[in-house]
């Protein structure tokens, strides 16, 4: 026999899930980097540039392209 999963209950776990998803990217948005940008230098960069990261002005980290 094939049992049939209520579409309700599925739905509902999906959408707690979600939630939590939502709750836990929004509250590591607040967390600090162990390591950051503080001073900023004028050497020309010789290597390939292959991505980079923006880094927000968050004393003591400065406003940065790393």
């Amino acid at each position: 026999s094939v049992k049939m999963v209520s579409c309700g209950n599925l739905l509902k776990s999906v959408l707690v899930a979600v939630v939590l998803l939502t709750l836990a990217g929004s509250g590591s948005a607040q967390i600090k980097p162990s390591s950051c940008c503080k001073e900023v230098s004028d050497k020309e960069i010789t290597e390939p540039i292959i991505g980079y990261e923006l880094q927000r002005d968050n004393p003591p980290c400065i406003k940065a392209v790393m």
